[in-house]
């Protein structure tokens, strides 16, 4: 049995099917594409039992069958000997998932000469028919073969790959390379393929503007408003993508909260100014930022009819509005301006007075949204509607919450329903799905996903496994890790991303090891507290302030800054990760960040940097400093 058969199949839902005759192919070409496509992380299931005769499809096959994405159907020379395959085409076309046909010593248009009692299958269609049962009745009717012979009458008619085993050129290699990369692309787009509810929710949001239109207004300004997790920011994205077309200037400022964090408005604001006027500025000033926008929009609109649209997402504060919403006076007539928020009062707090309400999926929605991310299907697999219905009633319809919940319960797609059972009655809110995931998880794939929840979040995936691998970590494979149980994402731009649920959670488990767990390393986050920790006004525990660490020592606390810093009063703690906001005084660079291994140091108000010799120094960090030199004479 392979091992796809000892998970228990009958239940899982699989990317590929592959239907094959196994003399001719299963230790040959069948296999080196399934292990190909596996290598490429997709669930294949490849067959290894014989039926016996007069054995109907397994319930494992047809299952397989019904639930694959993709159907790779390799038809060979001893292909019609076998009923079972000949009934698995059948299935396989009848379910109307894309089929992928591989002609192996077969030409595709003998196949139509069936019909005329002809081509290659002749002979074999002809044993079927005369092959008998116990009763010695004929085994096989003649609706029957005749849907057989129709099956691959239709296989035959479809595009697919051939191959000629007599001719020693390379051909089954390049075959299995352009099979797979075709069969990648299929399961990825269906993956992606939009959601009804994303097109309801899209048509909801137009049929709102309309309705709210005021022809006074020449620049329309809307917020969009929701909890957490109720699918503001992809579907301000879908309409953004699908209304692109139609504006002459286009910005999207994703995550504004945790960009801001990160980066500084500033940088948000040199992005904006990019975006809608091809200036490339660095913005040092928030005040001199807006002001730049300002007359670079203005500048623009009074010579050219410019028409812009502007996202920006996620504000949890008035002062990223101050900073990055332009007056409509200054915006083209025709543009429009998206913000998405969670608190109502600060879009009015800047006098956004359009408020569109976000809504909780419908029952049907929601079931399709669960079962893709469970099942990888838009129905649930046979016998486990109870579940997804438990399951729905947990998330009230809100999108992030579905899609958290199936991504877990897919970790478990190995286990029969009443296990899945079991996993739903651990979970009272998201929080616990969060929480149940991360403690299945390595102490040190935990310690790194405590990293990216508290200050990673939109670092480069290189940068970090260089840190990771400067402390002595197993980074890479770490990594993978967290992305395969779902806790982290890789974007486009090979930059990580976190769900808000996370990244809260990883937070609150950081609060509290820095109390509870003295051999863990601790992390301070919140600019007002690294101040405090520096100052010695933190209260950190005996167990940290008393561990006696000389300088030079390497120790696995580790502390980070995103506030200019004063006295530094706390000698315990070796610091290996920092990031900081502005300026740093001579005695803490001199002194403190000899054992860095990540030194992130953004808006710098320096002409050079005096920084002590750093022996460990993995990643150095400079972001929109004023610096003409790297290290002044007095540095090392």
């Amino acid at each position: 049995m392979e091992e796809q058969n000892r998970l228990d199949p009958s239940i899982r839902p699989y990317h590929v099917f592959i239907n094959h005759r196994g003399p001719d192919v299963k230790n040959s070409l069948a296999s080196t594409i399934y292990y190909s496509l596996r290598g490429k992380g997709l669930h294949v299931f490849f067959d290894t039992e014989e039926f016996q005769p007069g054995q109907g499809l397994e319930p494992t096959i047809t299952n397989a069958i019904r639930t694959s994405l993709v159907h790779i159907a390799i038809v060979s020379p001893r292909y019609a000997e076998s009923p079972w395959c000949l009934d698995e085409l059948r299935q396989m076309l009848k379910s109307g998932a894309r089929i992928f046909p591989v002609f192996y010593n077969v030409p595709p248009n003998d196949l139509l000469r069936l019909q005329n009692g002809k081509g290659i299958f002749a002979n074999s269609f002809e044993e079927l028919k005369s092959k008998k049962n116990n009763n010695n009745k004929c085994r096989y009717d003649s609706e029957t073969l005749l849907q057989w012979r129709k099956a691959l009458e239709e296989v035959s008619n479809i595009s697919g790959l051939e191959l000629d085993s007599s001719k020693f050129n390379g051909g089954q290699g390049k075959l299995v390379n352009t099979l797979v990369a075709h069969v990648m692309a299929h399961v990825t787009k269906e993956r992606k393929k939009p959601l009804k509810a994303l097109d309801d929710a899209f048509e909801d949001f137009i049929y709102f503007l309309s309705e709210s239109r005021n022809e006074c207004d020449s620049v329309r300004i809307v917020g969009m408003v929701g909890v957490t997790g109720s699918g503001k920011t992809t579907l301000a994205e879908e309409f953004y993508h699908r209304r692109l077309g139609y504006f002459d200037r286009c910005s999207f400022l994703l995550d504004v909260r945790k960009a801001s964090e990160r980066n500084g408005l500033q940088a948000l604001q040199s992005q904006l100014l990019k975006d809608l006027t091809g200036h490339e500025e660095k913005i040092c000033n928030i005040s001199k930022g807006k002001e730049m926008l300002e007359d670079g929009v203005n500048c623009l609109s009074r010579h050219t009819s410019c028409k812009f649209l502007i996202v920006i997402d996620d504000v949890d504060n008035p002062d990223q509005l101050d900073a990055l919403l332009l007056e409509d006076c200054l915006l083209g007539s025709g543009s429009w301006v998206i913000v998405t928020c969670r608190d109502k009062s600060i879009l009015k707090l800047s006098k956004i007075s359009l408020h569109y309400k976000m809504k909780p999926l419908v029952r049907d929605d929601a079931r399709e949204l669960l079962c893709r991310e469970a099942f990888h299907q838009v129905e649930p697999i046979p016998g486990f509607d109870n579940v997804v219905e438990t399951a729905l009633s947990k998330c009230g319809g809100l999108p992030l919450y579905l899609k958290l919940l199936g991504r877990h319960l897919h970790l478990y797609a190995n286990n029969r329903e009443e296990s899945w059972e079991q996993e739903l009655d651990m979970v009272s809110d998201i929080g616990d799905i969060c929480k149940i995931t991360y403690n299945a998880l390595e102490e040190e794939e935990k310690q790194i996903f405590l990293d990216i929840a508290c200050f990673f979040q939109g670092m480069e995936k290189k940068s970090a496994i260089r840190i990771w691998d400067g402390l002595g970590w197993r980074g890479a494979r770490a990594l993978l890790k967290l992305e395969n149980m779902c806790l982290v994402e890789i974007n486009e731009k090979n930059r990580m991303k976190m769900e808000e649920f996370h990244s809260n959670l990883g937070r609150e488990i950081a609060d509290q090891q820095l109390i509870t767990s003295p051999d863990l390393p601790c992390r301070v986050w919140r600019a007002n507290e690294v101040t405090d920790f520096f100052e010695g006004r933190l209260p950190v525990p005996e167990h940290i302030k008393n561990r006696g660490f000389t300088e030079g020592t390497r120790s696995n606390h580790r502390q980070f800054g995103r506030k200019r810093l004063r006295t530094y009063t706390v000698s315990s703690v070796t610091i290996e990760l920092f990031h900081v906001n502005g300026d740093l005084p001579d005695d803490i660079l001199s002194d403190r960040l000899r054992d860095l291994v990540w030194f992130r140091w953004i808006n710098c108000p320096r002409t050079s940097i005096p920084l002590p010799e750093m022996s460990n120094l993995r990643v150095l960090d400079l972001v929109n400093g004023n610096f003409t030199t790297l290290c002044d004479s007095t540095s090392q």
